[in-house]
């Protein structure tokens, strides 16, 4: 009766919070962890009957089970417990991880207030109710090259063939390496240099291309350029404006161990194997296109700025020029300060580490409460023996010499297999625009201390807890304690 309530409280609540939306999901849901609620009560039970009738007639009477079997489960429990502490430490450390790289994020769009990024809606829906994507395309396309001739838009595409994935565009030396698309504006921002210190510019050709590659990899120019020149007739070849375009390629050479900023503006993530669009990039292979290139289509142009890649250079302009074109009205949902979302990133980053924390601390709760119930039961236990060492004279060591030796060994076992697969796990998080940030090596740092101090601190707290329950019982009277 009581889980036919809850589910009718359940549904009327759901009604109330989203009118039913998805009901048959949210139902499903429910159901199967209800499952697993009964399941887990289900095992608990028949696992206490066990105890129980495995247990003398006089005690199972009185619903007690065996000493011995308590014992063992309260150990268990301890162990899981320190399992658990892992797990939540595992997601605070990655949590750790995403909030360094949300503060160099941060940290790099502070002088890029004004860069606005444009939201694009889904297309638009013909007479027959299909979305007419080529429209679209062509309107925001217009709109954005026109921008681009301006000077009003800056570019910045990180491989842009590989599409939303980790994957890069180039191998070098056998490795993959970066590729930048970029435009004057970019240039404008940033200082490029070649390796004559002298600052790079945009070609002045409608189809000229630069090809900007570090020193180190000069020896294999050939196969970059290659690799480009391919790229840049296969965008010629449907070209918007200049049918079967040719591109003129200029080969620059800049100093190795440079970072370029991407101005991603896209969500970060943590999660090895998602998309993971990094801030800044070492010595990628830039190719600068002029404003007026035409070896970005509008689809490119599209395409670019769902990813973030492609930004107005002043937000409110760019609203301005918005609103001098009506037809885009189903196209740009809205242009909002990219330095926005880098601000959001680092909000939900504080948040999420605060709560990673809280919840290592409620683990670390969870194992001194196990521990003093460890402790209680073993002291009661072994009771009479406890009493009889003590009045012979035995210190604490002697008395539980096997108890601290099996815990010390397995806790520093668990702790150092903890330890080791944090630091795995910190290294597999890491990438090449974090791994030298000072965050990163504190927390490597932390990771062998932190383990030694949890070590040591429920090492610790086990044995007080045993010496403070035979201090209660050799003072209770000798009838209480037998």
């Amino acid at each position: 009766e009581s889980l036919g309530a809850f589910m009718v409280l359940g549904v009327a609540g759901s009604f109330l919070y989203n009118h039913w939306h998805q009901l048959g999901m949210w139902l499903l849901l429910w159901l199967i962890s209800s499952a697993i609620g009964v399941l887990i009560a289900l095992v608990t039970h028949i696992i206490t009957l066990v105890v129980v009738w495995h247990s003398p007639l006089h005690q199972a009477v009185k619903g007690a089970g065996s000493s011995r079997w308590i014992l063992t489960a309260m150990y268990m429990v301890r162990i899981l417990s320190l399992f658990m502490v892992f797990a939540v430490s595992s997601l605070a450390i990655s949590d750790a991880v995403v909030l360094v790289k949300a503060q160099q994020r941060y940290d790099l769009w502070s002088g890029a207030t004004r860069l606005g990024r444009i939201s694009l809606g889904g297309g638009t829906f013909s007479a027959g109710g299909q979305v007419d994507m080529k429209t679209t395309f062509a309107r925001v396309g217009s709109w954005e090259r026109d921008l681009n001739r301006q000077g009003k838009l800056l570019i910045a595409v990180a491989n842009p063939r590989s599409g939303m994935s980790n994957n890069k565009d180039l191998t070098v030396h056998g490795r993959h390496r970066d590729v930048l698309y970029i435009n004057d504006a970019y240039l404008r921002a940033q200082n490029v240099t070649d390796s004559r210190g002298m600052r790079i510019r945009a070609p002045q050709d409608r189809t000229g291309v630069g090809i900007v590659i570090p020193q180190s990899y000069m020896d294999e120019s050939a196969h970059i350029t290659r690799a480009i020149d391919r790229d840049m007739k296969s965008r010629g070849q449907y070209s918007d404006i200049i049918p079967n375009a040719t591109p003129h390629l200029d080969i620059i050479t800049a100093t190795s161990g440079q970072r370029r900023f991407t101005y991603t503006a896209a969500d970060i993530s943590a999660i090895p194997g998602g998309y993971q669009p990094e801030s800044v990039i070492q010595d990628p292979i830039m190719v600068v296109l002029p404003n007026d290139t035409p070896f970005l289509s509008s689809g490119d142009y599209y395409g670019y700025t769902t990813w973030g890649s492609i930004l107005a250079l002043d937000t409110r302009q760019a609203i301005a020029d918005t609103t001098m074109r009506p037809q885009l009205t189903r196209d740009v949902l809205g242009i909002s300060p990219a330095a926005e979302y880098a601000a959001g990133n680092l909000a939900t980053a504080h948040l999420s580490l605060a709560t990673s924390i809280l919840n290592v601390l409620l683990g670390l709760s969870a194992t001194l409460v196990t521990t003093i119930g460890l402790a209680v039961v073993y002291a009661r236990r072994r009771a009479q023996f406890i009493f009889a060492s003590r009045i012979n004279g035995w210190g604490y060591l002697t008395m539980f010499t096997w108890l601290f030796t099996l815990d010390v060994v397995l806790t520093t076992l668990i702790i150092m297999g903890v330890s080791a697969s944090l630091w795995a796990i910190l290294g597999s998080l890491t990438s090449a625009g974090v791994a030298a940030s000072p965050g990163i090596a504190i927390l490597r740092l932390i990771i062998p201390i932190a383990g030694l101090l949890v070590s040591v601190g429920t090492v610790g707290m086990l044995m007080s807890a045993v010496v403070w329950c035979p201090k209660r019982i050799i003072r209770a009277p000798t009838t209480q304690v037998a």
